[in-house]
Order: structure tokens, then C-alpha cells, then sequence
């Protein structure tokens, strides 16, 4: 992982992220969500789609991340 660490801090430090979109806010999802806004530098979650809007808004709102 080392590999992947590093070529993650250095898309973070260039100001281009692994930009990523998510099928599916269930409890595994969220989870999910929750790791790569918080733990995973250069990488941006950018899209959730989810039949339920506001299941896919809780994923967001539950990592710390207002509508």
C-alpha cells in the first residue's frame, strides 16, 4: 500500500484527486463514504447515486459534509 499511499499524496499535493462516484449508501457505503472524506488524502468523493436522495444525503451528512 505504500505504493498506492504515495501516488495518492502526490495527486493530493498537485491539486488533482482521484475524483469517485459511489452506487449505493447503505450501511456499507456510508462507511465507505465516510473513509475517503476523511482518511484517504487524494481522493474526492463526488457523486453518490442512490434511488433515495436522502439516503444518499445522509452518506454526505453523516461524514461531516453539509448539503
Amino acid at each position: 500500500m505504500i505504493i498506492v499511499d504515495t501516488a495518492l499524496k502526490a495527486r493530493a499535493e498537485a491539486g488533482k484527486p482521484i475524483r469517485v462516484g459511489m452506487i449505493g449508501s447503505g450501511f456499507m457505503g456510508r462507511g465507505i463514504a465516510n473513509q475517503i472524506i476523511n482518511s484517504v488524502p487524494g481522493m474526492e468523493l463526488v457523486a453518490i447515486a442512490n434511488r433515495n436522495v436522502a439516503k444518499a444525503q445522509r452518506a454526505y451528512n453523516e461524514a461531516g459534509i453539509e448539503n
